[in-house]
């Protein structure tokens, strides 16, 4: 390949990249062109297209303010641009390797710190008040704002769901088919918790990850055939609405290392399901009020899991009053609260302050 156009809508060249040949015939990108404000420009890579892009952006927009949760794609942009403006990146996930605040930060947030420091970032925006607690200490910022990354509508919210309509034993996990998500935990307690209560089902929904061609999937289906547990353990896929799901289980349960919301232990108190869940960062702490909407255990404990598990079961009328409290808990994440939360950081960030004064 040598060059590649894109053309605007009257059919004329708009940007062209170019390239020469690199090891292996691999094409190196060596010049993009961009026709713009009757102007030729020129740029080395495509982070500097996407800060000039950005500066158009912004030159437009004198109470502009830019917020990425995609720093692989803006924040060497953002080093680049030439306009004033603030900028905040949003972590969606942990941001280490291992969801410890300490850990190993992943590849695309080693630059953070340095950027923060330059002024290229303003500040740091998580999905839970944990983290933004841990990501100010470790990027060294006080401009570390916690902001749930979803709501629950109020409709939802005030739907009445009768106790009597749950499955008895019906267990759920929303989940990819992923190592992080240790789903090998639930499978082994739930093929245990079998033997003592024969109603036990257990459905798995979410995608099959394809990292190290479907690993972790395929040991996960073995697991489960290998224990001739087919008949109650089911891979059920990605499923868009879940409603039924959530509203027909008595117990969601999450087994992760580590998240940056756990938004399906949400999702599930929203309509009413008891949740269980490892206490790791970040997420469960925040969303589920232990012993009121579900319970949280130690993290990795399979033997609290399956304790708590085998205690609920054999106590409806516990998870039956988990299940009335379980929207009351998820009401702190209703559109007015989260909305709430966006509110304080326009009002309170000095660099947004700066920008709406001027």
């Amino acid at each position: 390949m040598v060059t590649r156009q894109y053309y605007d809508g009257q059919g004329r060249p708009k940007i062209t990249y170019h390239y020469r040949g690199g090891e292996g015939n691999v094409p190196v990108l060596c010049l993009i062109q961009l026709h713009d404000q009757g102007q030729l420009w020129e740029f080395d890579s495509e982070d500097e297209l996407r800060a000039y892009f950005m500066d158009r952006l912004a030159a437009a927009d004198d109470r502009a303010v830019f917020i990425s949760d995609r720093s692989d794609y803006t924040l060497k942009a953002f080093t680049l641009m030439k306009e004033d403006l603030p900028r905040y990146q949003v972590f969606h996930s942990a941001f280490t390797k291992n969801g410890q605040p300490n850990g190993k930060l992943f590849a695309v947030y080693e630059p953070v710190k340095q950027a923060l420091a330059d002024h290229h970032l303003s500040g740091l925006i998580s999905a839970t008040q944990q983290e933004a607690a841990d990501a100010g200490k470790r990027f060294a910022t006080k401009a570390s704002y916690g902001i749930p990354v979803t709501y629950i509508p109020d409709t939802q919210l005030k739907k009445k769901i009768p106790f009597s309509q749950r499955t008895p034993g019906q267990m759920v996990a929303v989940a990819r088919l992923t190592n992080v998500k240790r789903l090998d935990h639930l499978i082994n307690t739930v093929i245990t918790l079998r033997q003592k209560h024969p109603e036990v089902d257990l459905k798995i929904y979410g995608y099959d990850d394809g990292w190290n061609n479907y690993a972790t999937s395929h040991s996960l289906r073995k697991l489960v055939q290998d224990n001739h547990a087919e008949d109650y353990i089911h891979f059920c896929g990605y499923q868009h609405d879940l409603t039924k799901v959530y509203e027909t289980a008595q117990i969601e349960v999450l087994t992760s290392s580590y998240e940056g919301f756990a938004m399906a232990l949400l999702e599930a108190q929203g309509h009413g399901c008891p949740a269980v869940s490892y206490d790791i960062n970040y997420g469960p702490a925040e969303i589920i009020k232990d012993q009121v909407s579900g319970r949280l255990l130690p993290e990795g404990d399979l033997h609290a899991l399956y304790t708590v598990l085998d205690e609920l079961l054999s106590n409806p009328a516990t998870l039956e009053s988990y299940a009335d409290h379980a929207q009351e808990v998820a009401a702190r994440y209703s559109f007015e609260n989260v909305a709430a939360c966006w509110k304080h950081f326009v009002t309170t960030d000095k660099d947004i302050q700066r920008v709406l004064a001027d």
